[in-house]
């Protein structure tokens, strides 16, 4: 909850504040916790992945369309092709220049102590990551992981009902609306503001929902989650403000 409240402040400093309380609470390696970290964006971006396929099994001519259109409408007159093969030739020869040059001054390198540094942080980061492949109770890492997604679509689905326009809705609406949430908080941006009333009031269209019921049915239902995290996430943060280090069981 710290992580996602300072989320609010930075996109993604959540992540490294998480491991930073981690090691202030509870003495765990920056390394290792990061590494875990990355570990579950990973499985969080496979979830999303899974919903997308989902929903595009389920409401495949209406997510179709509004893909297309959303694109097209927001990236009309650009030349993505000559933008993308720009970055992606800076990309590369960014790339080979760092490696050729890692490996010219690699004796040089070596002698610093900066390097032993970054190679033990690197190591404890895939320690961390691959931690998620040794668990003891892997049964419930998995129904946890599915339970998280499913309380998310019940959030979504269930405000449905606390506004006359979209009360209507159904199953499949409330899917489409934790796929584009779910997108709208990926974006980097401070908790998806924006991003994720653009998204979730833009598909509310295509169920027939107007316009300005649509934004502000996101506006609300993004509203309720920033004052739960703000609320929850500042206590959280109150509570551990008086913790220590606990060096004697670590």
């Amino acid at each position: 909850m710290i992580g996602y409240i300072t989320n609010l402040a930075a996109p993604r400093l959540g992540e490294i504040t998480r491991c930073g309380v981690l090691k202030r609470t509870d003495n765990v390696k920056m390394s290792a916790s990061f590494g875990t970290v990355v570990a579950e964006r990973i499985f969080d971006f496979l979830g999303l992945l899974s919903l997308i396929f989902l929903g595009l099994v389920l409401e495949y001519d209406r997510l179709n369309s509004f893909f297309s259109d959303f694109i097209n409408e927001k990236f009309d007159g650009i030349n993505m092709t000559s933008g993308k093969l720009t970055v992606i030739v800076l990309f590369g020869f960014i790339l080979v220049g760092g490696l050729i040059s890692l490996w010219w001054f690699r004796e040089r390198v070596k002698r610093k102590p900066f390097y032993y540094k970054l190679r033990s942080f690197i190591r404890e980061m895939i320690q961390g990551f691959t931690s998620v492949l040794r668990l003891e109770k892997r049964t419930g890492f998995w129904l946890s992981t599915l339970f998280i997604w499913v309380l998310y679509y019940v959030m979504a689905f269930v405000m449905f009902y606390s506004y006359d326009s979209t009360s209507h809705l159904g199953l499949a609406a409330g899917l489409s609306i934790l796929i584009m949430g779910g997108l709208g908080m990926s974006a980097p941006v401070q908790g998806g503001f924006g991003a994720y009333h653009l998204l979730v009031g833009a598909v509310l269209l295509t169920y027939g929902i107007p316009e300005k019921d649509g934004y502000f049915f996101a506006t609300l239902i993004h509203t309720s989650q920033t004052v739960t995290v703000m609320l929850i996430g500042g206590l959280s943060l109150l509570l551990t403000l008086p913790k220590k280090k606990n060096s004697s069981e670590n």
